[in-house]
């Protein structure tokens, strides 16, 4: 017996983290998936983004999902061909997978409950959201600074919502998908934003030195006990 509030998505697993309040392009190829997005615009339907735990995108019967990721609203559908198309969607709510099954269609479908964000201190945030901005700024422009842009040019603002900036932050850093998962599936918004306030710090003394070493931003870099050190 399913809670009275879960409801059924069709899954679209993909090797990338969809957020709340973030637009995503996707380009549209496979029969399975252009009858996914043919439905969900005949019927007016979002569909659920999950990260691929297990398998690659093209798999059909041994592709395992994370459990927990994020609905989509399709906002625009550019028909390229009969058989491509280009789509940007919208991510809303994130959601929890209790059980999924293959279509006759063969996508994925999940009977899914809504995650809902625990609320954060707003004076707390306030506090705070100096910091993250700070920090913020500073990982773009030492971004832009290693891919040879000006960082003058940089403009960016954080959202004064604490959610909606708790998913641009995890939108924006560059970190692996573990860890864009791990944010997505943090319940607590304080807890993500904590979070996000570390790795802004990690990444930001990675640059640093990245970039007074002047050394190719594709470097590989290892992690222990908080330290950096490169090769």
């Amino acid at each position: 017996m399913y809670p009275p509030d879960s409801f059924l998505l069709p899954l679209f697993p993909l090797n990338i983290v969809l957020y709340p309040n973030m637009f995503l392009p996707l380009h549209i190829f496979e029969p399975r998936y252009q009858a996914l997005v043919r439905y969900c615009v005949e019927e007016e339907e979002p569909f659920g983004v999950v990260l691929i735990a297990e398998g690659q995108p093209e798999d059909k019967e041994n592709i395992k999902p994370y459990n927990i990721g994020t609905v989509a609203d399709i906002v625009q559908v550019d028909n390229l061909s009969e058989d491509r198309m280009n789509i940007w969607i919208a991510g809303s709510e994130r959601f929890e997978i209790l059980k999924h099954y293959q279509s006759p269609d063969e996508y994925l479908v999940g009977h899914v409950l809504p995650v809902d964000d625990e609320d954060a201190d707003p004076l707390l945030f306030l506090e705070q959201s100096n910091a993250l901005d700070s920090l913020l700024q500073r990982y773009l422009e030492l971004k832009m600074r290693l891919n040879s842009e000006d960082p003058d040019r940089l403009d960016y603002q954080l959202a004064e919502d604490p959610g909606i900036a708790s998913y641009q932050i995890a939108t924006i850093l560059d970190i692996n998908l573990a860890e864009k998962q791990q944010l997505l599936e943090i319940k607590g918004l304080q807890e993500r934003l904590d979070k996000e306030q570390t790795l802004l710090e990690r990444e930001v003394k990675y640059l640093e030195q990245l970039l007074r070493t002047q050394r190719s931003p594709k470097v590989e870099r290892f992690f222990w006990g908080g330290e950096v050190h490169l090769n």
